[in-house]
């Protein structure tokens, strides 16, 4: 006597039931928002950069697909929300004596030119902070602070 078949799934919990996940689903509200308007240029690094600066090329290599090809999902949940630090960034004026220093600005790039693209994605705003960004990049030079506060990875 052959074995007994089993009878299909009547519905998506029948069907799921036995399937171990592999992915886990985020939802990408506003669930995770880890800036604000009150967050700190060594907030931004740390979690830019993790806990360490990295310095070499290697390491600046294994971080590319979470920086920039989206490789991270989280890493890119977290930005979503950081629309209250790029308005308070984006009006210098405002700007405490930390978000002047060579930390400050090298954060204050990031959050304008990165967390901008990823929080505004597939809208004009996400491009709306590049000149900013782009003259800060350009103070950076011109203050020396290039080849004196940061890492250089040739």
């Amino acid at each position: 006597m052959a074995p007994a078949e089993k009878a299909p799934p009547m519905n998506v919990e029948e069907a799921t039931a036995s399937v171990e996940p592999t992915v886990a689903i985020v939802k990408p509200a506003a669930a995770v928002t880890l800036f604000s308007a009150a967050s700190s240029p060594a907030e931004v690094l740390s979690f830019w950069f993790g806990p360490a600066v990295p310095r070499s090329r290697a390491a600046i290599e294994a971080n590319m697909g979470r920086w920039f090809a989206g490789a991270d999902l989280l890493f890119d949940v977290s930005q979503r929300g950081a629309a209250g630090l790029i308005e308070h960034l984006a009006t210098p004026e405002e700007l405490n004596v930390s978000w002047r220093s060579p930390t400050g600005v090298l954060a204050r790039i990031i959050a304008l030119d990165q967390f901008s693209r990823v929080c505004y994605r597939a809208t004009a705003s996400a491009y709306a902070n590049d000149a900013r960004a782009c003259a800060l990049a350009e103070e950076v030079v011109n203050a020396g602070w290039f080849e004196s506060e940061y890492v250089a990875i040739e």
